[in-house]
């Protein structure tokens, strides 16, 4: 096994355990509250056991390995931007990844979450992603449709309106 691969086991491993004790102290809140970290926990905890197989058994998911450009056009531009992104290196793509982050959360703060999702979804797959665009519309309307149906409908929620709406605080 390669060192990177070693780091990478015990990352994961790291996650995994991360996510089992999320899971388990879920349990001791209020059935509303437990809502959340119990999903979040248990789906990173598949996909934390998904990788641990992965990496041991690397047969197992050579026939699952998706990379990016299955969902872009497919053009050479997008080829020589993704390897132009490779010799940058990891260190300006993880700067770029907080921009992303940082710019979504302004964006939450200005028109608050159900506006910013969407928007936010688009621009990244888009301009980050180079993603096509009726694959850009589907996954940007399913997740907006799944955090509307789970914070407005499921948990009925009240979901920060953003500034330019009204709203200064997010509700407590």
């Amino acid at each position: 096994m390669k060192i990177y691969r070693k780091g990478s086991f015990w990352f994961t491993l790291l996650v995994l355990i991360i996510a089992l004790v999320l899971v388990s102290i879920s349990f001791s809140y209020s059935e509303r509250a437990r809502l959340i970290p119990l999903a979040v926990g248990i789906v990173v905890s598949i996909l934390a056991i998904l990788v641990l197989i992965g990496e041991r058994y690397p047969r197992l998911i050579r026939g699952f390995d998706v990379s990016l450009t299955d969902f872009t056009r497919g053009d050479l531009e997008v080829e020589r931007r993704m390897k132009a992104v490779s010799k940058r290196g990891v260190g300006t793509s993880v700067r770029t990844i907080c921009a992303w982050i940082a710019g979504f959360f302004l964006l939450i703060y200005l028109v608050g979450f159900l506006i910013a999702i969407p928007v936010f979804v688009l621009l990244f797959l888009k301009i980050y992603g180079h993603i096509r665009w009726l694959n850009t519309l589907v996954v940007t309307i399913v997740t907006w449709g799944i955090i509307y149906a789970m914070f407005k409908l499921v948990m009925k929620v009240d979901l920060f309106k953003g500034i330019l709406f009204g709203e200064i605080t997010p509700p407590i």
